[in-house]
């Protein structure tokens, strides 16, 4: 048996680095604000770092940092990415049994934007993140 089971997303992560970007404050709270951006402009990263995330593999893979036996329930496309995602599961000690992979969808992106205080705002495909069905699949182990 597992310790930890998560379940949810994986995703390509690529973060862009802008803190120039513009910022317009319609408040105190971090809701109120909005980035500004003029329509048809090219935004120029200082810095770009590429990773692989969503909810399911960040947590499965902290779990197994702490010496947990955790498996990551997701949906992955039958893609590159999604093959590099379940390699990176494996490397950190997370068993992929549940991983499940779609053959007619890609694997989630994420795209970030990072500000000068390391707040982000993503724009996110969900890609075969939005087709993960959960089925009793009886006694799990490891």
């Amino acid at each position: 048996m597992f310790d930890v089971i998560t379940i949810g997303g994986a995703t390509r992560d690529i973060f862009f680095e802008i803190p120039k970007i513009g910022l317009e404050k319609n408040g105190n709270k971090l809701e109120e604000r909005n980035i500004k951006i003029p329509y048809g402009s090219k935004l120029v990263s200082e810095n770009t770092y590429y990773d692989y995330g969503g909810g399911a593999v960040n947590t499965a893979i902290c779990f197994a940092r702490l010496g947990l036996s955790s498996a990551s329930f997701c949906n992955i496309g039958h893609d590159g990415t999604g093959t590099t995602i379940t390699e990176r599961l494996k490397k950190e000690g997370v068993s992929t049994k549940l991983v499940s992979h779609d053959r007619s969808l890609h694997t989630g992106l994420s795209i970030l934007l990072l500000g000068k205080d390391n707040e982000h705002t993503g724009l996110l495909e969900r890609g075969a993140n939005n087709h993960l069905h959960i089925e009793k699949k009886g006694p799990l182990k490891k």
